[in-house]
């Protein structure tokens, strides 16, 4: 009797670390995504950079307008999922 709820112990206290560690690895996959996400983003945003500073004057009034409505909303989004991933940590959140 006493072996058995040694063994049912020890059973349940692996399931809750396979448990702990399943979720760990979700979080850090989650964590991973987000940052191929950023860095994306950054990339968008650079390219826009260069493309405003080399070819601007080629560019008609509503393209720059929808180029800077692209940077904006890119370091935007950039700024958002950086205070996702901040709230995710401090908080435990998963």
């Amino acid at each position: 009797m006493m072996k058995q709820k040694n063994m049912d112990k020890t059973k349940n206290q692996l399931l809750e670390e396979l448990r702990i560690s399943n979720s760990n690895s979700e979080m850090i996959r989650k964590y991973l995504r987000a940052e191929s996400i950023l860095e994306s983003l950054e990339v968008i945003d650079e390219y826009t950079k260069i493309i405003l500073e080399n070819y601007s004057e080629r560019i008609n009034s509503e393209g720059l307008r929808l180029l800077r409505d692209i940077r904006i909303n890119t370091r935007y989004l950039e700024s958002r999922i950086k205070k996702l991933i901040l709230l995710t940590n401090t908080t435990g959140i998963r």
